[in-house]
C-alpha cells in the first residue's frame, strides 16, 4: 500500500511538472558549451543545486541521463518521478550506498551522461560535497553547471531555497562552461577546487536569476 501512494504521488507531481513547464517560455542559454564538450567526446557530468532543479528536470527529459538519488524514501519517490521522464537513476548518496553508487556512476560514464546533486539530498544548502569532483578525476569527465530562473518567482524557505514559478511565465536554461579536474591534486588543491565549484554553481544561479528578470515577452 505504501508503495502504491508512492507511486501516484509521483504520477502527480511529474504530470505538475509536465503542464508547468510546457506552460512557460524557456530561452536555453549557454547549451553550446555542452554541445561543444559532447561533440569532442567528453564525458559529461551534470552538477546543479538540489533548489534549481524543476526545469532542468523537464528540459533535460527522455535522454537516459543517469542522475545519483538517495536510497531514502524520499529518493525512492524521487526516482520514480524520474524515471518517469525518462531518467535512469543510481541509488545511493554520501551517507548511505555511495561506494557503491560511486563505481556504477563510473561504469554508466562510459555510455552515459550523468547528474549529481552536490548539496543533496538533505544539504547544508548550497555546500557542494566533494563526490563530484572525484568521479571527474578519476573518469576524465567534465563538470557542466547547470542552472535556471524565472521572471516571475517564488524562493521557498526550505535547506535548498527551492524555486517554484507560476505558469505563463518566461525562465532561463544557463549552462556554465565546462570544468575539467586535473588528476592530481593535493588535498588543499581539492579543497580549493570545491570551494570554487560552489561559488561557480552560486555564480550561475545569480546570472540566471538576472538574465530572467530581463526577459522580454517576445523570447
Amino acid at each position: 500500500m505504501e508503495r502504491v501512494k508512492l507511486w501516484l504521488m509521483a504520477f502527480f507531481t511529474r504530470l505538475v511538472i509536465n503542464i508547468l513547464c510546457r506552460l512557460v517560455k524557456i530561452k536555453v542559454l549557454g547549451e553550446e558549451f555542452y554541445l561543444n564538450a559532447k561533440k569532442n567526446g567528453e564525458k559529461i557530468i551534470y552538477i546543479l543545486w538540489h533548489g534549481r532543479l524543476l526545469i532542468p528536470i523537464f528540459f533535460h527529459r527522455k535522454r537516459g541521463i543517469r542522475p545519483l538519488v538517495s536510497l531514502s524514501k524520499d529518493g525512492e519517490f524521487a526516482s520514480m518521478v524520474l524515471k518517469g521522464f525518462g531518467y535512469e537513476p543510481i541509488r545511493g548518496s554520501s551517507s548511505k550506498g555511495g561506494k557503491e553508487a560511486f563505481y556504477k556512476m563510473k561504469e554508466a560514464l562510459d555510455n552515459s551522461e550523468v547528474a549529481i546533486i552536490p548539496d543533496g539530498p538533505r544539504g547544508p544548502g548550497r555546500v557542494l560535497k566533494p563526490g563530484c569532483i572525484y568521479l571527474a578525476q578519476q573518469t576524465g569527465a567534465v563538470l557542466i553547471p547547470v542552472s535556471f530562473s524565472c521572471k516571475k518567482k517564488k524562493i521557498l524557505k526550505g535547506w535548498d531555497k527551492h524555486l517554484i514559478f507560476p505558469p505563463f511565465n518566461r525562465c532561463v536554461m544557463l549552462y556554465g562552461e565546462p570544468i575539467k579536474i586535473s588528476e592530481n591534486l593535493a588535498q588543499e588543491e581539492l579543497e580549493n577546487m570545491r570551494k570554487d565549484l560552489e561559488r561557480r554553481l552560486n555564480e550561475l544561479d545569480e546570472e540566471a536569476d538576472r538574465l530572467a528578470s530581463e526577459l522580454e515577452k517576445n523570447i
